[in-house]
């Protein structure tokens, strides 16, 4: 009998545990509406609340797991401290940190809502979410540490910062088009999102938004995307980027740094700015493309770009390659420096330990140097190829004195393009023709020493060589219209 009895009562301990309250209310008077019902784990409210009743919730039903508000409305509130201290509150509005802290795991939103308050579900082990079609704004850290949430999909104007941050579980985020801007780190650290949907009218990510989202592989830019903040995807899983299509024209500091799983970028010829340690450390990005518009290469951009080649790494819009910038690109042999750079700052080629070419044909002045350029470089192993006009310089400047320099030519695009100009020997006769009437023509050796300068004022000369005993010639061409052109000719 006495077992019965016990059997009864853990019954009816377990009975009263998810009890329910079903409670019709005015502002300010749900204590009054629930009664002794306080321990009850649902709870319904019809009619209209305020914060007041919020704060009643927090402080006395300790045990509340679901809150039915689809019947309700929230008023404006106006009278003594309540929640965080305010004595003022907006109405149709979730109020700042209403149920942060509290059991809740389900909720239902009261249909005109407009608004989800800073921190208003802050740690709670809420499941899911249903926004009404109402809400035009998430507050600053409203699901902060939500770490039962996996899912949520959004369709309102205005994510503020740090909205869902930190909710470990959160796998797939759709966010619908009523949204062209996501603020800062709205999803940071949200290291199990997996599946995410942008706006299709999305124009600003902001800064450290999918910071630290290491699960986030693949990501859809929409064309409509203009700028990438600082941070944006630090640290994250994405494999690729790929903004061809877009309207991107920032990218800012260490927007994609320490992303090891990034292995290609394919950018497009808008971007003005990429900001410093963009791409910091990525180590297996190995496609990647400057865009023509970007004219710096800025600091620790590519540091520790270990996979990257430099084919489509700097070209002739490229004026200066900051501090640090190349660092750590050890794989790298040669490497073409385009005439338009003219500075290049501190350590920018440190710990290149592969590097045997350097190639400067068409500098006409020695680009300046930070300092130690080329720190852990074997300068005594690698060739700096320059043009015979500019070899003693390169040969008295520090750091550049350095390597084994040697001659060559340059190439004028224009000039290959089009055969404006040809060279050739017959015999030991140098014949030079042009489509324009020569201004200018040098003649050097392999190692740089004129032999001979003429200015014809033809489209024609003929310059006769038997006097000169080296077989390897350096011939420069300038046009009147100051088209230049540089070969290395063999003389058989």
């Amino acid at each position: 009998m006495r077992r019965f009895l016990s059997i009864i009562s853990i019954i009816i301990a377990l009975t009263a545990h998810v009890s329910a309250a079903d409670v019709v209310c005015t502002p300010g008077t749900l204590g009054q509406a629930v009664g002794n019902d306080t321990d009850a784990t649902y709870l319904k409210v019809s009619g209209a609340i305020n914060a007041a009743d919020f704060d009643f919730i927090t402080k006395k039903m300790t045990a509340l797991a679901t809150l039915d508000l689809s019947e309700a409305t929230i008023e404006v509130y106006h009278g003594d401290p309540v929640i965080t201290g305010r004595t003022d509150f907006k109405a149709n509005t979730l109020p700042e940190y209403a149920l942060a802290g509290t059991n809740i795991s389900q909720i239902m939103l009261p249909n005109g809502i407009m608004e989800i308050g800073e921190g208003a579900f802050l740690g709670t082990p809420i499941k899911a979410i249903n926004f009404p079609s109402s809400v035009e704004i998430i507050g600053n850290s409203a699901f902060v540490n939500c770490d039962s949430l996996t899912s949520v999909n959004i369709n309102c104007e205005i994510i503020r910062d740090y909205a869902f941050m930190d909710c470990d579980n959160l796998n797939s985020v759709v966010i619908g088009n009523a949204a062209d801007a996501i603020s800062k780190a709205a999803f940071k650290n949200c290291k199990s999102l997996a599946s995410l949907t942008l706006p299709a009218v999305l124009s600003v990510i902001g800064n450290e938004t999918f910071a630290g989202c290491s699960s986030l592989a693949t990501v859809k830019f929409p064309d409509t995307l203009t700028r990438i903040g600082d941070r944006a995807f630090y640290n994250s899983g994405i494999e690729s980027i790929d903004l061809s299509n877009t309207y991107v024209r920032y990218i800012g500091q260490w927007a994609f740094a320490n992303c090891a799983n990034l292995r290609s970028a394919t950018l497009n010829d808008n971007i003005a700015t990429i900001s410093q340690a963009a791409f910091f450390d990525c180590h297996n990005l190995a496609t990647y493309n400057t865009p023509a518009s970007c004219s710096t290469i800025e600091q620790f951009a590519h540091k520790g770009n270990t996979s990257l080649q430099t084919d489509k790494l700097l070209h002739n819009n490229i004026t200066a390659i900051g501090d640090y910038a190349l660092m750590g690109m050890s794989h790298i042999a040669e490497i073409f420096i385009p005439e338009s750079v003219d500075s290049i700052g501190n350590n920018a080629f440190e710990n290149w330990a592969s590097l045997t070419g350097i190639y400067a044909p068409n500098h006409f002045a020695v680009p300046r140097l930070g300092q130690e350029v080329w720190k852990n470089v074997d300068q005594s192993k690698a060739t700096l190829y320059v043009n015979a006009e500019t070899c003693n310089a390169f040969a008295v400047t520090d750091q550049w004195k350095d390597f084994n320099i040697s001659i060559t030519v340059g190439t004028d695009n224009t000039i290959a393009n089009d055969n404006a100009v040809k060279a050739h020997f017959a015999g030991t006769d140098l014949i030079i023709t042009a489509d324009l009437n020569i201004a200018l023509a040098s003649v050097y050796d392999s190692w740089g020493r004129q032999y001979i300068l003429v200015q014809p004022h033809s489209d024609n000369i003929t310059i006769d060589t038997s006097a000169w005993g080296n077989n390897i010639y350096i011939i420069k061409v300038i046009l009147d219209n100051a088209t230049t052109a540089s070969f290395k000719l063999s003389r058989r």
